[in-house]
């Protein structure tokens, strides 16, 4: 039996060394998947608390005979919210030393994230904010869009359809469908 030259040696641990770090490089990948997909779902959460309430709150403020204890239960569950979101969205320091004196988490400029969900607190406890019901709107949706942008729910998914075997298909719209099942337009005629 010829003994293993030094190349063979080399090559042996080279492929060893290879072997190694596609096996690391493909733990490492689904780690650092895992702990995106981790945060994200702990800012969906969080972003599903807050749009219940902000939804709930604006509702409420429109009907004529809500019970001003559960607006006040609800004011103080946003406020909450808003807290627990300095979290995700701290503070912005754009290094002119705003807000210096204040606690830590309240150094700074607010995010606009928090900013939306502070303006839609202070139009919601209002007496008359029935009147502002528009502007609520407005703030929520906004909200939503900024959360949206942040978590870019397009790409998360293109992501994730490469990494697992669930396919849906992002090109459908109301009107393809339609195209598809022309009895379903009565139902909309009465929808619309």
């Amino acid at each position: 039996m010829e003994a293993f030259s030094f190349s063979n040696i080399v090559a042996i641990l080279s492929l060893g060394v290879a072997i190694f770090s596609v096996g690391y490089s493909v733990r490492t990948n689904t780690k650092i998947y895992e702990l995106t997909v981790n945060y994200r779902n702990e800012i969906l959460a969080w972003y599903g608390q807050v749009i219940d309430k902000m939804i709930l709150l604006r509702h409420m403020v429109k009907a004529d005979n809500f019970n001003d204890e559960e607006k006040i239960k609800n004011l103080a569950a946003l406020s909450s919210l808003i807290e627990k979101g300095r979290f995700f969205y701290p503070n912005v320091d754009t290094g002119d030393d705003y807000g210096k004196e204040k606690q830590l988490a309240y150094r700074g400029y607010r995010s606009i994230a928090l900013e939306f969900l502070v303006y839609f607190y202070d139009i919601a406890k209002k007496d008359d904010a029935a009147k502002y019901s528009s502007h609520m709107y407005f703030l929520e949706r906004h909200f939503t869009s900024f959360i949206f942008e942040s978590l870019d729910p397009k790409e998360h998914n293109k992501k994730s359809t490469e990494l697992v075997n669930i396919k849906y298909d992002n090109s459908k719209t109301i009107d393809g469908f339609l195209q598809e099942e022309p009895a379903m337009h009565n139902i909309f005629r009465i929808l619309y």
